[in-house]
């Protein structure tokens, strides 16, 4: 949610992921390699950003591009908006949850295959607030060991005056998942 306090958390460059392979598969801003491997499958992002009220004031769809390893679910103002291969909709899926099944981004193993995927969303007027938005994104690996993860996320407006509103290079708060995320000392099921 909005309200949700992540000011503990610490602030990277995105994209946030996992890189362990030499020479890298996926270029990160922030690479939790060391923090995660062998140790958690998650890394909870969220990225605060600013929406007009023109941006708002829109009956058109917001569009997202997606393109991760291996598991993702995305939430904006605190409503789950995109799930793959990880958990069941609608449902809080917890730390130590292991991604369903391996999943490649572009660039895995060197491939140059695009693996990115858009969406179309429901509209900006249902979807944000004008002012400060939350896209918050919860990430998973298929394996304590598995050597990368990465999430990259475009958010963007659609129409005449379509622009994009987050990307994967923004600066997030991140949290390594050994836990669950918390709030004044009680679990947050969604900390989007």
């Amino acid at each position: 949610a909005r309200a949700f306090n992540d000011s503990s958390w610490a602030v990277g460059t995105g994209p946030v992921g996992v890189e362990g392979a030499s020479p890298p598969d996926y270029i990160l801003g922030t690479n939790l390699h060391a923090q995660t491997y062998n140790q958690t499958p998650s890394i909870y992002q969220r990225n605060v950003f600013t929406a007009s009220t023109q941006d708002v004031d829109s009956d058109l769809p917001l569009g997202i591009t997606i393109d991760y390893d291996d598991g993702i679910i995305i939430y904006l103002n605190g409503r789950e908006i995109v799930r793959r291969n990880l958990g069941t909709a609608g449902v809080p899926t917890p730390h130590d949850t292991l991604a369903n099944a391996n999943h490649d981004a572009t660039g895995d193993s060197g491939t140059t295959q695009d693996a990115s995927e858009f969406i179309n969303l429901d509209s900006a007027r249902s979807l944000l607030v004008a002012g400060d938005n939350v896209l918050a994104v919860q990430l998973h690996r298929a394996s304590l060991t598995s050597e990368d993860s990465i999430a990259r996320v475009t958010l963007q407006t659609s129409g005449p005056n379509a622009r994009v509103l987050t990307q994967p290079s923004d600066p997030v708060r991140y949290f390594i998942g050994t836990g669950e995320p918390v709030v004044m000392g009680q679990e947050q099921e969604d900390t989007g």
